[in-house]
């Protein structure tokens, strides 16, 4: 399981910033940073509101499940 090791997903993210600081500059690489923080984000509440709100393990079940908990 080499994907699932965490080390591996943070020498690849250290990677990208010092690629990014070292070819566009300070500046440049604060905001593709920013960029991609932007991305990741709005990705996953898109694919949070789209799918599984619309599954069966969203909507209704949540709702049901509230309303059958015991105060």
């Amino acid at each position: 399981m080499l994907f699932s090791n965490k080390e591996i997903w943070v020498v690849l993210y250290l990677a990208v910033l010092v690629f990014l600081f070292r070819n566009l500059g300070w500046r440049r690489a604060m905001i593709g940073l920013l960029s991609i923080v932007l991305t990741i984000v709005c990705c996953d509440q898109l694919t949070f509101k789209t799918i599984v709100e619309h599954t069966a393990r969203g909507g209704r079940v949540f709702q049901q499940d509230a309303e059958n908990r015991p105060v």
